[in-house]
């Protein structure tokens, strides 16, 4: 819902009803709306200044910047729901944080404004999240650990989405350089089957002449043979004897 159409004082409520919406991620939408802006231009004031300041840390903070602000009077008093949402929110920044999928509970107490060895508390932030929908993961008791498979991502400040783009770019040439090492290998290993297949095919035509030559010998020889011993045989008469007389 946007804020098209509100009065100033709507817009107020506006704000607080974002901080206060249990399925709200992403904030930066709310932050960059156009009465929004221009209701803080107009009235910057302290009262002004903490709502806003207090939806940028929905978008952005974590329960330990909370606690850090609130002793400067930076943000408002957040009541229980609103507290469950933003200690939610620096769940899902400490997965991005820590940057794994299995976290012990001890990395998590002082993130989440938990008392340390509080275990109830701390499971029900995560059986919140997953309850939400905003992540799939379970809590091992056992291991007192929270492992998490995926979880949705918050809002990133402009300066951070720079770096993600830079780092996406040098990830991306990384990528395509060991693609075109790869190609390169695969040409090669086919250039080199080519050259061996080309080799093999010379070898047999070789041997397919060889064996044809010796063929035709050996039926050359066999013929030979053949027409030597098949030619007629002359039949040799006996002569007799002639007895010659003298005179």
């Amino acid at each position: 819902m946007g804020s098209h159409g509100m009065t100033d004082d709507e817009i107020l409520v506006y704000l607080f009803d974002a901080i206060k919406n249990p399925e709200a991620v992403n904030f930066a939408q709310v932050l960059n709306d156009r009465r929004v802006k221009e209701c803080r231009v107009k009235y910057n004031n302290d009262k002004w200044n903490m709502v806003y300041e207090t939806v940028e840390l929905f978008a952005y903070g974590t329960w330990e910047d909370y606690v850090r602000g609130r002793q400067n009077g930076k943000y408002l008093v957040l009541d229980e729901l609103c507290t469950m949402n933003l200690k939610v929110l620096s769940l899902m920044t400490a997965r991005k944080q820590l940057n794994t999928g299995e976290i012990p509970y001890d990395l998590l107490y002082e993130r989440l404004g938990v008392e340390h060895g509080n275990t109830w508390e701390l499971e029900q932030i995560v059986i919140g999240v997953t309850q939400r929908g905003l992540m799939s993961g379970y809590v091992d008791q056992e291991k007192q650990t929270v492992f998490i498979r995926n979880i949705l991502t918050r809002d990133v400040r402009l300066s951070e989405a720079e770096q993600l783009a830079e780092k996406a770019k040098s990830w991306c040439e990384k990528i395509q350089n060991k693609l075109d090492k790869m190609r390169k290998a695969e040409l090669e290993a086919d250039q080199k089957d080519l050259a061996q297949f080309n080799a093999n095919e010379d070898h047999i035509y070789k041997l397919d002449k060889t064996f044809q030559y010796v063929k035709l010998q050996m039926i050359a020889q066999a013929g030979g043979s053949s027409s030597s011993s098949n030619q007629p045989r002359t039949k040799k008469t006996k002569v007799k004897p002639t007895n010659m007389m003298t005179t």
